[in-house]
């Protein structure tokens, strides 16, 4: 199991300088969950989290949720790997393809979400400028990219709520795992966040919640399917998740 611990109090400390929030203590993980469920410290009663954290042989995603009364549940299911994408030692190599997984998370219709979050760890290796280039995470409703400039070592941050793309310039360098973490809240007014590493790299004004279709849909990896564009690199941990700060990643 990958300990991200260190992600989940470094993420905290540096966004909670932009945002007082209160925030419940953090706990371990529990061991007796599944391997491919395993990625943060808390989930909250009424809540659910989406995990893809390649430590199995394959691509296996996890739904994991509890009811608000405490019961915990796990929905795992084998996601689709698309042309030359290469799951081992809890990383996925994207040279050429995409990994495609369900997303059908408890209850149905819009949900509006004061609070989002969609976390990732990725080494970008491809190039491509625009806001939308590199698809890390590609949902109707949230989405994650990493664009670089042709040529050069840094790498952009983009982010998708409500349709609406934001854009961070120049938040990290290539050939190294970094954090991305693209993260909504509404304590009051809502604000986006966009952290890398733990540090607060950017944050913007929205109007509105996070409006989330709870029915099933499509979560692509790798793969933007409006555009076509491909990802290139390497992705040990994706965590989409409506609880934010608190508990991501």
């Amino acid at each position: 199991m990958k300990s991200i611990s260190r992600h989940i109090m470094a993420a905290i400390t540096a966004a909670a300088a932009i945002i007082s929030v209160a925030q419940p203590a953090a706990a371990d993980v529990s061991p007796n969950w599944p391997t491919s469920c395993q990625s943060k410290a808390i989930l909250q009663n009424g809540k659910w989290q989406f995990v893809l954290n390649f430590d199995t042989a394959t691509a296996v995603s996890c739904i994991a949720s509890k009811t608000s009364n405490g019961t915990l549940t796990f929905s795992q299911q084998q996601c689709d790997v698309v042309g030359a994408v290469d799951v081992a030692g809890g990383t996925a190599t994207f040279n050429g393809g995409y990994i495609r997984c369900a997303l059908n998370p408890p209850g149905a219709g819009v949900g509006s979400f004061g609070q989002f979050t969609v976390f990732a760890r990725a080494d970008v290796q491809s190039f491509g400028s625009a806001v939308n280039d590199n698809p890390v995470v590609v949902h109707p409703n949230v989405s994650l990219y990493l664009p670089r400039e042709n040529l050069s070592p840094y790498i952009d941050m983009s982010s998708s709520f409500n349709g609406v793309l934001r854009n961070t310039k120049s938040v990290a360098t290539t050939a190294v795992m970094h954090s991305y973490l693209a993260e909504y809240l509404c304590p009051s007014s809502c604000q986006r966040y966009h952290l890398v590493d733990g540090s607060a790299r950017q944050s913007f004004v929205e109007a509105n919640k996070v409006a989330f279709d709870k029915n099933a849909n499509a979560i692509y990896i790798g793969f933007d399917p409006a555009t076509g564009k491909l990802f290139k690199g390497k992705i040990d941990l994706i965590v989409v998740d409506p609880q934010g700060r608190d508990n991501c990643c």
